[in-house]
């Protein structure tokens, strides 16, 4: 075991019976009083709600540098706003809601998103093949091993 200074000992029981009374004296000090309720926050609106979303998206995609990109609430499956912003291309043509947009490589990360999304409903199971799901899905099998 450690040696220790003659002043560790004192110095500790101190400390502990310092901590002690105060944890006992503290339990015999009545209770604050609650404070009083304030007032609920009336609930926003959603035309409100909507304008502040659009403010800040318009405010990051300034940030950000990007040119252009639309965005869609849906809420229990029912949209409840979309908005675009910016250009959609380099000839300077707005960006709207409607404007097809080229998802690329981004398109995987969805999906794989949405797959998973599946299997943890339980409505899709990972060890099947994709031919259980899409019949008309053509796939060249390899030869199964024994």
């Amino acid at each position: 075991m450690p040696r220790r200074r003659a002043g560790y000992a004192r110095r500790h029981n101190v400390s502990c019976c310092a901590f002690l009374a105060a944890g006992i004296l503290g339990g015999a000090i009545p209770p604050a009083p609650a404070p009083s309720a304030a007032p609920a926050p009336e609930p926003v609106k959603p035309e409100q709600a909507y304008a502040e979303l659009d403010s800040f998206l318009q405010e990051q995609i300034d940030a950000l540098g990007i040119p252009g990109a639309a965005v869609a609430v849906v809420r229990d499956g029912v949209r409840g706003q979309a908005a675009a912003f910016g250009r959609a291309d380099d000839s300077g043509r707005p960006m709207t809601a409607q404007t097809p947009v080229l998802l690329a490589s981004t398109s995987k990360t969805l999906t794989a998103i949405a797959v998973m999304q599946q299997v943890e409903a339980g409505r899709l199971w990972l060890d099947e093949t994709v031919q259980t799901y899409l019949h008309w899905f053509p796939l060249a099998t390899a030869a199964r091993q024994p």
